[in-house]
């Protein structure tokens, strides 16, 4: 794993994926926490709580992706030893980003289980405020990704300088452990959430077809069995979005990154353009979440709307006061000027009468 060249291109791709990051899982982290009245809130639904657990986690994402390409790049003068492998460990060898990336996918896997449970066993997935096992659900999320980069921890070394660029690279103890890590790695990255995607879309979609199935031969062709489906359509859309948006974010980099185990590909290396551009692909799911399923609800546009009509009120209200007390104060010293003036003008007249 080489370090980067500082790129124009590339400080303006992370640099947007910062700007959008944190405007976009702002909104959702502050929608869901100040949003709805005190029979309902969108923090006491668990598919809200997983959106803004995933928020929080692009947000920290997006605040860190950027001076963390900086200090991988010929930029910085990155030291050698000790501190420069401790760096290398944590900073420069992308374990944070990467970290949580996984930490966001998984977040995800758990989303498709609990629009599973929200279509296919509604009466299990109702509960009356937030179960334990959403915040446990959480917690593993981190811990599973966390355990997934302990290879980054353990092997990644300080190697020097390639060049002009500083140079990360693993150190393992034979080309047969080095496979088998990079193989459980692309894996766990890669295929098992793939193909829990897919599973929990066709379980998804085939109870849709049961429930239309029912309805059909209880109601007919009534009102309500159409807006019941349209309900739940808007649901399996959510997990079809999940699956297509990962797909097309994330095969570029796990692809190049398996092949790059395998051989030096031509102009395939870390620091190439084309490496560049799938971990910038990958790393683009941080802002593009809040507007692939936050914003898909109308129940979440409709609570963000009122969040914002009611911040943003208060504050033009308070500008209104502002203005009507500042044009108080500046009509009371007008006036008072006009009665000084008119003082000073009698107190003239009758001093001239007196002379007279």
């Amino acid at each position: 794993m080489a370090g980067i060249e500082f790129w124009t291109w590339e400080i303006i791709c992370f640099s947007f994926i910062f700007l959008a990051g944190v405007l976009g899982n702002l909104t959702v982290i502050l929608v869901v926490l100040k949003s709805g009245s005190a029979r309902h809130r969108l923090r006491e639904v668990p598919f809200n709580i997983y959106l803004m657990a995933l928020a929080i986690v692009d947000l920290t994402f997006a605040i860190t992706c950027l001076p963390i390409y900086i200090l991988s790049t010929n930029v910085f003068n990155h030291p050698s030893g000790t501190k420069g492998d401790v760096l290398c460990k944590i900073i420069t060898g992308y374990f944070i980003p990467f970290w949580l990336c996984d930490v966001s996918i998984y977040m995800l896997v758990i989303i498709s289980f609990e629009r599973y449970a929200a279509i296919c066993k509604p009466f299990q997935a109702v509960h009356l405020g937030i179960p334990r096992k959403t915040y446990f659900y959480i917690a593993a999320a981190y811990l599973a990704a966390l355990i997934i980069q302990i290879p980054t921890i353990v092997g990644i070394r300080y190697a020097g300088v390639n060049g002009t660029v500083n140079f990360c690279t693993y150190v393992w103890p034979s080309e047969t452990v080095s496979t088998i890590i990079y193989a459980v790695v692309f894996i766990c990255h890669f295929v098992i959430p793939a193909a829990i995607f897919i599973i929990n879309f066709y379980r998804i979609k085939r109870c849709l077809t049961k429930l239309d199935e029912n309805l059909r031969r209880s109601i007919g062709d009534a009102k309500g069995r159409i807006k019941i489906m349209k309900s739940k359509e808007k649901t399996i859309r959510i997990v079809f979005v999940v699956m297509v948006a990962f797909f097309v974010l994330w095969t570029p980099n796990h692809v190049m990154y398996f092949l790059f185990q395998f051989g030096e590909i031509h102009n395939l290396r870390w620091n190439s353009n084309y490496y560049q551009v799938g971990i910038i692909l990958g790393f683009s799911s941080s802002w593009l979440n809040p507007f692939l399923y936050a914003f898909q609800s109308r129940d979440f546009r409709s609570h963000c709307r009122k969040v914002f009509r009611k911040m943003f009120g208060k504050w033009f209200v308070g500008q209104l006061k502002d203005s009507s007390q500042s044009g108080n104060t500046s009509s009371t010293l007008k006036t008072n000027i006009k009665f000084k003036r008119l003082q000073v003008q009698m107190d003239n007249t009758a001093g001239n009468a007196q002379q007279n």
